[in-house]
């Protein structure tokens, strides 16, 4: 049986092992930046069989007991050490993806597994671990597992509130930060987004390895210019025009529909150029339409999606005479109800959970409603919804249904002709965040998905 304190015991020689040099019979000399760490080179030779025909072979390694480690950071290089002396990693996403870096060059494969069981283990609510696992992997331009991203990206966008105001958000990539904000399915309040991604950009002229994508923005120079004077936020003049230009470029992929105007006025025009300012304003104030991403909402995680017209079956019956006079509406022809009673009958393959009705611009448009038949008996439903300057009738039923009949009320003289019926059906949350889900992992990851399904 296992001794608790034999095994504290244990650990308290090999962390003596670890941090006193004099124990050390060799020097590693790390990263790019040359940080010299002693260690002994027994147990890092056992790790790898590069390291060990390194350290004791027949190459200057051996004679000197220095050994360079260009790919391998500090980070990496302790979690190789604990490992070796069987210590706990203390893995955190940083040090976890640059040991998984370190162990596929030098073929450790147990540490690899080891460093990928801590990131599959992250549960759903850790978003801040996952944002800052998706930023390392970037910044050291290393691919995450396919699967890996997919459940990240996916749980994200399941909680797009949470992951805005999470602290890593704000110390997240430029390129999560990019792919996020063009997403239609990020369900997020427009004005906080803004705030937290303003906050996002003066982080970002301070840490240029954040920016990503937004390099280009801040030119060449990361540098604060001699003479500047610091304002309230820290910021000196250069690194404040550097987050302006970021926030531009940001304000592209806005959703400014969704925000009030005092919000627009107070925290948002001064960033903008005139022209986009006044553009905005005057959809805001004015009602003005736009073409323009910013004069829309987002739509979030919608819960249905259109059945294709291919699939959907629209044809006219009247009551009194089953399959007598049936017409088809075919795609691009308008339907008016004929004088005598008659009805639409509505058939798809799939569940529908919705039906639009489009009217013409000319005519009135016409009263109606919708009937369905199930075990229970035949119920009778009123539109949900009715817009009038879209003139366009919706009808949502909670339950599934394959089959329905839309029933004119009393025609006005001047009936509008039907020129669309747009079906839906149900679509699990979690099946919509997932397709969203696979396009933000292209986004990040480009290559790597590329090259994935070039096999």
């Amino acid at each position: 049986m296992a001794d608790p304190d034999f095994k504290q015991a244990q650990d308290r020689w090999s962390e003596r092992l670890l941090s006193e040099e004099r124990f050390a019979d060799a020097v590693a000399i790390l990263g790019a930046e040359g940080q010299r760490v002693p260690f002994i080179r027994a147990h890092l030779a056992a790790l790898s069989e590069p390291l060990c025909a390194a350290l004791y072979g027949d190459f200057k390694e051996n004679a000197t007991r220095e050994i360079t480690l260009k790919d391998v950071d500090a980070e990496a290089f302790d979690v190789m050490q604990r490992s070796s002396h069987h210590l706990d990693c203390k893995l955190t996403p940083e040090r976890a993806i640059s040991t998984l870096q370190a162990a596929k060059l030098y073929l450790i494969d147990d540490l690899s597994r080891h460093c990928l069981r801590y990131l599959t283990s992250l549960q759903q609510s850790e978003l801040d671990l996952k944002v800052r696992t998706i930023t390392a992997a970037l910044k050291m331009s290393y691919c995450l597992p396919e699967d890996l991203l997919l459940r990240y990206c996916r749980e994200m966008l399941l909680n797009s509130k949470g992951l805005i105001e999470s602290p890593a958000f704000a110390e997240a990539h430029g390129s999560i930060i990019h792919a996020l904000i063009q997403l239609d399915e990020l369900e997020v309040n427009e004005e906080v987004l803004w705030s937290q991604l303003v906050e996002w950009s003066s982080n970002a002229v301070r840490k240029p390895e954040m920016l990503g994508p937004y390099a280009d923005a801040v030119g060449t120079s990361t540098k604060r210019q001699k003479g500047e004077s610091d304002g309230d936020d820290g910021l000196g003049g250069n690194e404040k025009a550097q987050r302006s230009a970021i926030i531009r470029m940001i304000a592209k992929h806005m959703r400014f529909a969704g925000v009030s105007k005092e919000f627009f006025f107070d925290s948002v025009r001064t960033w903008l150029p005139r022209e986009d300012s006044d553009a905005v304003i005057g959809c805001l104030w004015l009602g003005r339409q736009s073409p323009d991403v910013w004069a829309c909402k987002r739509q979030g995680l919608p819960t249905s999606e259109r059945i294709p017209a291919a699939n959907v079956t629209v044809t006219q019956e009247r009551p009194d005479a089953q399959g007598q006079g049936v017409q088809a509406l075919l795609a691009g022809s308008v339907w008016k109800p004929p004088a005598t009673n008659s009805r639409l009958k509505i058939s798809a393959p799939a569940s529908m959970s919705k039906v639009a009705l489009n009217f013409s611009p000319q005519g009135s448009v016409w009263n109606c409603h919708l009937q369905y038949t199930v075990l229970t008996g035949v119920f009778k439903t009123q539109p949900s919804s009715i817009d009038v300057e879209g003139r366009t009738l919706t009808f949502e039923f909670g339950r599934p249904l394959r089959t329905c009949w839309i029933h004119p009320g009393t025609l006005p003289e001047d009936a509008a002709s039907l020129t669309q019926v747009t079906i839906f059906r149900r679509k699990a949350r979690a099946d919509v965040a997932e397709e969203a889900a696979s396009r933000l992992c292209k986004n990040l990851f480009p290559s790597s998905t590329d090259a994935a399904s070039s096999h």
